[in-house]
């Protein structure tokens, strides 16, 4: 009974999770909808055109959470499937933030010409994830970066935010922990043959989300 009820309280506790990845986007449409609707005859067109933009942004966040909600009922049904190949780093990172609400905020070091093995729709998922969890629970300036070692490529995603209690380290990457996003990065990022992990920032300030990937085979 013990592990029914602990059991339901992780699938209570992901449910909630999930409705409040929504509903900060949703909230956000319902009131600009209302705004469009109540005064679209004293707005002017630039004004239209940056809510239709806010809009958009927030549909596309809601976009992103039902994607991720897929990708983990695949992760835990194992039948997530993957095509490996040479994937360029610091494309995946730019398409990654092209899809954030305000990319402007995030500082990016990333050389070109970094190649690793990996499904590139996949590790854009990952590296959105990690940013959206810099973004949300930590404090600009976020940074991310990357760099060639002689096992694979590292990418970093630092963050000046408070750090993780260390009794939340344990279940950082799990479901009910700190969020879908974190899950399903770990899930990702093994499934492609690398790791995610969690480390004090620099200086031991803010927080840092390590991903760890192969580099392709020598052709």
């Amino acid at each position: 009974m013990t592990g029914v009820r602990e059991a339901e309280r992780a699938r209570h506790e992901f449910l909630a999770m999930v409705t409040q990845d929504l509903r900060s986007p949703i909230t956000t449409i319902l009131g600009l909808g209302v705004t469009l609707e109540a005064y679209a005859e004293e707005l002017s067109t630039e004004r239209i055109r940056r809510t239709g933009a806010s809009i958009r942004r927030q549909a596309e966040r809601i976009s992103r959470v039902a994607d991720d909600l897929y990708e983990v009922s695949r992760l835990e049904t194992h039948s997530l499937r993957l095509t490996l190949r040479p994937t360029d780093v610091l494309g995946a990172v730019e398409a990654a933030l092209s899809a954030l609400e305000d990319p402007s905020d995030v500082e990016v070091e990333v050389p070109e010409g970094i190649e690793v093995l990996a499904d590139g729709r996949r590790l854009e998922l990952i590296v959105a994830s990690l940013v959206e969890n810099a973004m949300t629970h930590g404090a600009p300036p976020v940074q991310v970066e990357a760099w060639e070692e002689s096992d694979g490529v590292d990418l970093v995603v630092n963050d000046a935010g408070p750090g993780v209690p260390a009794a939340a380290v344990p279940t950082l990457f799990t479901r009910p922990g700190s969020g879908i996003g974190l899950f399903l990065a770990r899930g990702l990022a093994e499934a492609m043959g690398g790791r995610v992990a969690w480390e004090p920032g620099p200086g031991g300030k803010g927080s840092t989300f390590r991903l760890h990937l192969r580099r392709p085979p020598i052709r």
